[in-house]
Parts: structure tokens; C-alpha cells; sequence
């Protein structure tokens, strides 16, 4: 009987102590960025260079398997091996050797005294705790992608970046302008609507690293920077839900409140219903939008009661409730929205 009266207690004080760890590994990261925005003169690391506009080239394609964000804060979090690894990889493609940033992660190389390394498939397969928040544990391999020997062989991590109030949409072929919306509105069809968003602005865009502190104008201690999200374990591998090492799926955006069971997008496949959320009802749909193009829309969750971790850019770390106003979550999301709104 005491051992019955103890056990939730017990089970308490262990996810406080858990909770307490995800929440230092949020502020590494967030200090992490700091870190580096010191060391490259004040920019944010981009959220994905999707291998279009490769300075002084003429480079001309799109690959969203490009290094994410974390690939560029390994110094950050005394993973310095691998960082530098990284920093010095190469990508070749068309008889043209160009940075590592990129190219896809599993094909950058470095060239020593005739014998080719590959850092960043030691990178997808190296377990950085940091990375992974202690309530969920370990999250594994990618499904089907559990052989070393499998270049694509790669960890799914529960931290991602704030890519906005909206979804990423992108060309499904061909190499046409990113049709990355300036302003999402809400509702969507009231005219005039009760709500406008600025997308751009975000502390992570995509294809540019122009970004600083100085540009997130509603205030670093009101954007946010980093949150949480529960990989997916399902089949088919081509799932990008939590594979945050591949440079798209890297983030989260607020469209929906925490732990929301949607629905997500997400391009070409989705994970099996009870595979993804805090209760497994998680509900994605797998879409091509409009013109072709690809969606994809990614909710923050966590294993946590209540809400998920979040940190803000002022490197801060603070719990938002699953109950947040999505007026205000979504405004939080934003970096130069002018929204006024304040935190709850």
C-alpha cells in the first residue's frame, strides 16, 4: 500500500527532473546561436539552403536534404569534431566542387591524402543528447534506415527551429521562385480579415542567412526561437516528421497550438495514425497544394503534461501551454509581425 501511495510521487519528481533537462538542452541551443551569430557576423544560422544561389556559382537546383541549423551549432554544444567536419565538407555535382552547405547531407565529403570521409553521416548517426529530450528518450533511427551501412542511416531529434505561422510551400519541379508567402491571414476568406501575420521576418527563413537579433523587431524576449516535437516511428521512411537533421524538417511552425492534433502537412507521405503526439491521434495529411507544390506544416508537441518547452530568443526557456491563445502563439512565432501582444 505505501508503495502505491509513493509511486505517483516518485514518478513526479522523475519528470520534474526530466522536464529540468529538456529545458537546459533548449537553452545550450538557443546559447549555442548566440554563439555563432558572434562568430559570423551577427547572422542567424539559415534555415536551409536549398542549394540555389551557391555564392559566386551558377549553381541552379533545389535539395531540401541540405544541413539543417544544428549542423551549424555543433561547436556550440562541445560538439566541436563534428562541426568542424562539417565546415570543411565539399559537395560535388555536374564536375563542380562547391561548399558542403549545399548539397544533401549524406553525400558531403572531405578528401584526406586520397581517402574520402563523409561527416555528415557521422552526424546523422551519432545520438547527441542534446538533441533529445529526456521524457520521450532515446527517439532511434528513421524507419528503415537502421543499417550503418544505409547512407541515409540517420537519428530523429526533438528539437526544432520556429519557422513561422504558416506552412512551407515549395515548387514540386522545376527551379521557379519559392513561393514563400509575405503575409498569412486569418480567417482566410473574411475580408477584411481579423488577423495578419508576417511571415518573413522569421528568426529561421529559408535560402538567406540575413537574419540577425537586430531584425526580430518585436524583441528577442517575445519571438520565439526554438520548441519540441515527437518524431513519427512510422513507415514509409520518406516521413520527414521529425527527421530534423534534413534541412526542411527542422522546424515547427505555429499554425496550429501545442500539442494540436492538427492536421499536419506533409509532402508525398505521412506517419500511421497513432504514431505521433503526446495521445497518438495526431492527424496528418499527406498534400500537394496548389500548382503543384509541395506543403508542409509541422506541429509543435511534446511528451510533457500540458504544453511544450519552448525557448525564446533572448535564450530564455519557458513552458507554453497546450490552452495558449493561438493568437498569441502564432504571434510569438512571428519576428517582425508588430503584433501586440505579450507572453502568458
Amino acid at each position: 500500500m505505501l508503495i502505491a501511495l509513493l509511486l505517483p510521487a516518485v514518478q513526479a519528481a522523475r519528470e520534474a527532473a526530466r522536464r529540468m533537462q529538456c529545458s537546459n538542452n533548449l537553452k545550450q541551443i538557443a546559447l549555442a546561436c548566440h554563439i555563432y551569430q558572434d562568430s559570423n557576423q551577427e547572422k542567424l544560422p539559415c534555415a536551409a539552403y536549398l542549394g540555389r544561389n551557391v555564392p559566386g556559382t551558377t549553381a541552379n537546383w533545389w535539395n531540401w536534404y541540405t544541413p539543417s541549423w544544428q549542423c551549424r551549432i555543433l561547436a556550440g554544444i562541445e560538439q566541436t569534431v563534428l562541426g568542424e567536419g562539417m565546415s570543411s565538407s565539399k559537395y560535388w555535382r555536374d564536375s563542380v566542387e562547391y561548399p558542403g552547405w549545399y548539397g544533401p547531407l549524406n553525400e558531403l565529403y572531405m578528401d584526406s591524402g586520397g581517402t574520402r570521409t563523409y561527416p555528415g553521416r557521422l552526424f546523422m548517426s551519432t545520438q547527441i543528447s542534446t538533441f533529445i529530450c529526456p521524457t520521450q528518450g532515446p527517439t532511434g533511427f528513421s524507419p528503415g534506415t537502421s543499417s550503418e551501412n544505409d547512407s541515409w542511416h540517420r537519428i530523429r531529434y526533438n528539437y526544432v527551429a520556429n519557422f513561422g505561422p504558416h506552412e512551407l510551400s515549395f515548387p514540386r519541379t522545376g527551379y521557379g521562385a519559392y513561393p514563400f508567402v509575405n503575409n498569412f491571414h486569418w480567417p482566410p476568406d473574411a475580408d477584411p480579415p481579423e488577423y495578419t501575420y508576417r511571415v518573413t521576418g522569421r528568426p529561421f527563413e529559408i535560402e538567406t542567412d540575413t537574419i540577425t537579433f537586430a531584425t526580430i523587431t518585436d524583441g528577442t524576449s517575445n519571438t520565439l526561437f526554438f520548441s519540441e516535437i515527437t518524431p513519427s516511428r512510422s513507415n514509409p521512411n520518406d516521413t520527414r516528421y521529425g527527421d530534423t537533421m534534413l534541412a526542411v524538417s527542422a522546424g515547427f511552425t505555429a499554425y496550429h497550438t501545442p500539442n494540436s492534433n492538427g492536421p499536419d502537412l506533409s509532402e508525398f507521405a505521412c506517419w500511421q495514425l497513432g504514431d505521433v503526439g503526446r495521445n497518438g491521434l495526431a492527424v496528418c495529411l499527406g498534400t500537394v497544394g496548389p500548382g503543384n507544390h509541395l506543403t508542409s506544416r509541422w506541429t509543435a508537441r511534446s511528451f510533457h503534461a500540458g504544453g511544450v518547452q519552448g525557448a525564446l530568443c533572448d535564450g530564455s526557456v519557458r513552458m507554453f501551454q497546450d490552452s495558449i491563445n493561438l493568437h498569441v502563439w502564432r504571434s510569438l512565432s512571428t519576428g517582425a509581425g508588430g503584433e501586440s501582444v505579450g507572453l502568458p
